[in-house]
């Protein structure tokens, strides 16, 4: 098992990699508990969750919307829940997401930590603060920054994750290295056959490296004004890949990741071996470059969260295990999709 003590202005957050579900009770707070957990986790972990009030959504993003945050909310005041009482999501990113926007708007803010049951939760959603809500086409374009008091990452819980799931965290952890780590890069092209067979203890090590990277970057920038743009490589890509295709959140920004590289290359930033060495890895993970692009793609990157007027601060790498951000404006995304044969 191991420990990151995660601490900003805003609060401070214990993650433990490696803890199981059946010791949660012990890190809850507050008078009383209620549990947001989705139909999925609550068939397989069920009778492991501590004694409280469980509220299940509908497993999937369709559940990410206004409308399931205000349902939630107005069953924890029929329920008696007050400003002493404490949020416990246990499931995946989706869960994470809506516990820790929930946690942040009734009664103003209450606290809330959760049980990630998934790799791309582990990796990222369930740690640094944000939550959020998708809005139409747009993804997580309504939300708020707000801290879990702790988060547990049960790395036994990744046994029974659909393949195209586990695969679809493997793409954050990849972007985790690919952005910070070369040598965490390389440690995961070596190790490939060990992680698709899901082996606890490389998966708690590699777990364990990406949050160290996430929670620094976290750390010095908490609210995005800077180097945490960084965490978005692949993101502004990925994320129209993701509600244009209905393809799991990882494994789109895995495409969003072979592009920004290809650009990066291009642009003169990545050299040709280090972009041929991360195409290499992902293609392991069973994901080819997109050529033909759905329809609609330069509209919805034209949302983007990451927006500034007719400008996106775009992601690239300037090798494996470096990278900066940069603002590009749209017509120069659209001319690079353009020329993609």
């Amino acid at each position: 098992m191991r420990r990151i003590d995660f601490h900003i202005e805003a609060g401070e957050s214990l993650i433990v990699v490696g803890e199981s579900l059946s010791e949660a009770v012990n890190y809850l707070k507050g008078e009383n508990t209620f549990i947001i957990t989705d139909n999925n986790v609550s068939r397989l972990y069920g009778s492991q969750f501590p004694e409280a009030t469980v509220f299940e959504i509908d497993a999937g993003e369709s559940s990410k919307t206004l409308g399931v945050v205000d349902e939630l909310c107005h069953r924890l005041s029929e329920r008696g829940a007050d400003r002493h009482s404490f949020l416990l999501g246990i499931g995946g990113g989706v869960v994470c997401d809506i516990t820790g926007l929930v946690a942040s708007l009734f009664m103003r803010g209450i606290g809330h930590g959760f049980v990630s049951t998934t790799l791309l939760s582990q990796v990222d959603a369930s740690v640094g603060g944000k939550t959020g809500v998708n809005s139409g086409f747009y993804k997580n374009v309504i939300g708020t920054f707000r801290l879990p008091s702790f988060v547990i990452c049960d790395i036994s819980m990744l046994k029974t994750l659909p393949e195209s799931e586990y695969v679809s965290g493997l793409g954050e952890l990849i972007k985790s290295a690919a952005i910070a780590d070369r040598d965490l890069f390389f440690e995961i092209a070596g190790n490939i056959d060990r992680i698709m067979n899901r082996d606890t203890d490389i998966l708690e090590r590699m777990v364990y490296q990406s949050l160290r990277i996430k929670t620094s970057v976290v750390e010095e920038d908490f609210t995005e004004r800077g180097v945490r743009r960084l965490l978005n490589f692949g993101h502004t890509f990925g994320h129209a890949i993701e509600m244009l295709g209905d393809m799991p959140h990882g494994m789109a920004v895995m495409q969003g990741m072979l592009l920004a590289s290809r650009w990066s290359m291009l642009r003169g930033y990545l050299s040709e071996s280090d972009y041929r060495e991360l195409k290499s890895l992902i293609e392991a993970m069973g994901i080819t470059p997109m050529t033909i692009f759905p329809g609609g793609l330069i509209e919805l990157v034209r949302g983007d969260k990451k927006k500034s007027g007719t400008n996106v601060n775009f992601v690239f790498l300037e090798g494996i295990g470096k990278a900066k951000s940069e603002i590009v404006s749209f017509d120069e995304i659209d001319a690079f999709v353009s020329s993609i044969e």
